[in-house]
């Protein structure tokens, strides 16, 4: 998988950010291995290796973070490309309760599900 070897450093910097929870969906048997790996290694008891081992990564994100949202735990849906500077709760949950700050009306309708 072409993301695996980015998976121990995105996992550090989730921690050193104080993510205060992080749901990593593994694409196949190695990046399980390697999240669970990596996860042992950090002690990171806030941390879930969840594996997904059928579909493309799309279906699976349009999948997962539905199902997270109707348990009540609020989601966002975070590329191992992106580099988390801080902890981004805050900023989200701002977001999520002064909406048109961040998106035009016509895309909270369309998108507002995702937002938490």
């Amino acid at each position: 998988p072409p993301f695996v070897d980015y998976l121990s450093g995105f996992l550090r910097r989730a921690l050193a950010v104080k993510l205060p929870g992080l749901i990593v969906i593994c694409m196949d048997s190695e990046a399980q291995e390697r999240c669970e790996a990596a996860k042992a290694h950090e002690q990171a008891s806030t941390v879930l290796c969840e594996p997904a081992y059928e579909g493309h990564v799309v279906l699976i994100k349009h999948a997962f973070i539905p199902a997270i949202l109707s348990a009540g735990v609020d989601t966002v849906w975070i590329d191992f490309d992106t580099f988390i500077l801080r902890d981004p709760t805050s900023s989200l949950r701002e977001a999520r309760d002064q909406p048109e700050r961040v998106l035009p009306q016509r895309a909270r309708i369309r998108y507002g599900s995702f937002l938490f």
